[in-house]
């Protein structure tokens, strides 16, 4: 993700909610919710590349 478009969501994202205890730009929010949607065991092979759907 370019830091432009990185700064640019979170910026927003504290403009919107400035008491959030967490920030989360969209584009981590599956490894975020990796365990609760149970797929954390598969994150590290997802992260290296060596998943298979």
């Amino acid at each position: 993700m370019p830091l432009e478009d990185f700064l640019g969501e979170v910026m927003s994202l504290i403009e919107s909610e400035p008491a959030a205890h967490e920030i989360l730009v969209e584009r981590v929010k599956w490894q975020r919710n990796a365990a609760a949607e149970g797929r954390y065991e598969q994150m590290p092979d997802m992260l290296s590349g060596r998943h298979r759907s």
